[in-house]
Parts: C-alpha cells; structure tokens; sequence
C-alpha cells in the first residue's frame, strides 16, 4: 500500500544544499508502473514546495522494456519480470538533472486511504466525469464544481482521462489536487494530526 525511503538527516546530503528532492509515484493496478510520476522539491531556507510532474508517456531511453517513462519501475532478473525503484531514480534524474533523496509509493488502495484518514479535501472538480472499467473495477461520476472529495470520489477524480487535451489535463488536475491535500496537511489544525495519515497509509 505505501513504500517509503527516508534518509536520516545527518546522512542526508540535500542538508547541506538547504532542500530535499522526493519522487511521490502512484502505482497502476498491477502495481508494476508509475502512473502518477511527481517530482517535488522541498526548500527549508523558504519554507517552499515545487512540485514537476512527468508524463507517464515521456521517452526514457535508459528504459530498455517500451522506452516510456512509467515502465521504468519494472526491470528483468534471473529472467522473471520485477519492479525496481532504482529505474525510477535513474530515468527522472535524467531527465530533471537532480539527485532523488528519498521516495513515497502508493497504490490506489493507499491513495484512498490517506484521503480518508484527512476527513476528505475540499476541490473544484472542472467538469463532469463518468467513465467505466470493470476489469479495472473502476467507476467514475463525477458532477463539476466545488466538492468535499473522500478517498473513492478523489481516486475517481485522478484516474479520469476523458478531457479535452488528454493527459495534458489529466496531469493538471492531478497535481491541482495533490496541492490542495498538501496544504490541508499542511495547516496548523492538521500538522497535529499528521501520525494518523501516516498510520492510514503504512498497512
């Protein structure tokens, strides 16, 4: 449900820079891509995140497997196919010219969760959604305007595709929402509470 690699401060050369990069990824069902590819950078001097996020379709060349983004998470050993995190690493410090210091995963059960153990966010959902995938037990519907989402109606949220410029938007809207949790996680009221959404999402 949730993976995380933290290093300790005073191994933590981003300490010295004064910011830590962190790769937030969001698994498919078969939990063997990164969908949801985010690279976020942490500014301790400003007190500032920045946030890129990555096309799951962006050409990777050192992806030998499809030469997409995504699929890096997935490597060959002992001739067996496996997920390694460390293709990750590789392909967006390619791409983004900074080293990853620490990581967060989850599937769509852990996304649900973390939303939920939040009492949900409030987000302007920018037009209606209704979609079906019942291999992918998906269902989506959704109404536009301001909504408080729980976990269900936010992954319904992140995983429509259906807009007018394709996953232009899609990825916009993502990150719009993952925006709008981080500052409700961010808030005073919520820094207090902020051991229950880690309980929520280590299971």
């Amino acid at each position: 449900v949730y993976e995380s690699r933290i290093l300790a401060a005073d191994s933590d050369p981003s300490y010295i820079k004064g910011y830590t990069n962190v790769l937030m990824l969001g698994v498919d069902k078969d939990g063997i891509r990164t969908d949801v590819i985010m690279f976020a950078q942490y500014d301790r001097i400003d007190k500032k995140i920045s946030i890129l996020q990555i096309p799951r379709d962006t050409y990777d060349e050192t992806n030998k497997i499809d030469k997409k983004i995504n699929s890096s998470y997935q490597t060959f050993k002992n001739g067996r196919l496996v997920t390694d995190i460390g293709g990750v690493y590789k392909a967006v410090e390619n791409i983004t010219g900074h080293k990853i210091d620490n990581y967060i995963l989850v599937n769509t059960k852990g996304f649900k969760d973390i939303i939920d153990s939040m009492d949900g966010v409030d987000f302007y959902v920018p037009q209606r959604m209704e979609y079906e995938d019942p291999y992918q037990d998906l269902y989506i519907d959704l109404y536009p305007g301001m909504q408080h989402l729980d976990g269900d109606k936010a992954e319904q949220l992140v995983r429509f595709r259906g807009y007018p410029t394709a996953d232009l938007q899609r990825t916009k809207v993502q990150r719009d929402f993952l925006m709008a949790a981080l500052n409700k996680l961010l808030s005073p009221e919520w820094l207090l509470k902020i051991s229950a959404v880690k309980d929520a999402a280590i299971k």
